[in-house]
């Protein structure tokens, strides 16, 4: 069995400032290899947007508060949780 990739909470955060995508150059910069990430793309997790650009699935963020993006996650960590379309969403600064 593949071993759990754990993608750092500074990607998220910044994915879910960035419409849910991230560039390659993003997750190096965050402490991922690249085989990590693409192991995160084979295993569905992630799909490739584009050259160089992955979509985390993580939901956009942007115009709305959210105290902790662990909100948006489910517990077992980067696949997005329904979201009530009720219920407001917020960025804290």
């Amino acid at each position: 069995m593949p071993r759990r990739i754990v993608v750092p909470s500074s990607l998220g955060r910044l994915a879910a400032l960035q419409e849910g995508l991230v560039s390659v150059a993003q997750c190096r910069e965050h402490g991922l290899t690249d085989q990590q990430v693409a192991a995160l793309v084979r295993q569905g997790r992630w799909r490739r947007a584009m050259l160089g650009v992955l979509d985390t699935g993580i939901p956009s963020v942007r115009g709305v508060v959210v105290t902790d993006v662990g909100q948006l996650l489910d517990h077992e960590g980067w696949r997005p949780r329904p979201w009530p379309a009720s219920t407001p969403l917020v960025l804290s600064t």
